[in-house]
């Protein structure tokens, strides 16, 4: 199962501005929610499973920094987050079995000798656009 992360990073020159108040972590963690808002806002929903296994994780970087990531804890994230390509070609055999409805259009199973490929755009690395204009980060 893989587990993609978005990753930040808070350093002392940014604690210093006038926006920042209050304990570091806190406003990191405050940063964090608002990032796990957006990105769910964003995710693609099919079952919700994507959405249900989403969360955020704060670990010190070091005197007062702080880093969270937003996770994304299902097997097929990758598939969500990057392209597989114009093309999907069977590996191991000379055609790619398809499931008939609800998961094709096709009524009972269909062989093919290649499928189109899923083209996305990284929704969890756009989010972090949105929340940090939010925050006033940027």
């Amino acid at each position: 199962m893989a587990t993609f992360r978005t990753k930040v990073t808070v350093y002392q020159h940014q604690i210093e501005q006038t926006w920042w108040r209050g304990s570091v972590r806190a406003n990191v963690q405050d940063t964090a929610d608002i990032h796990l808002d957006v990105a769910r806002d964003r995710a693609p929903v099919r079952t919700g499973l994507l959405w249900d296994t989403m969360d955020n994780v704060l670990t010190p970087a070091g005197n007062l920094q702080w880093r969270y990531s937003v996770r994304v804890n299902v097997p097929y994230a990758e598939y969500t987050l990057r392209p597989t390509g114009p093309v999907i070609f069977p590996n191991k055999s000379v055609f790619l079995w398809v499931r008939p409805k609800p998961f094709s259009y096709y009524t009972r199973y269909t062989p093919r000798m290649f499928v189109a490929g899923y083209h996305s755009d990284n929704w969890l690395e756009a989010t972090a656009t949105p929340t940090f204009i939010q925050q006033n980060l940027i």
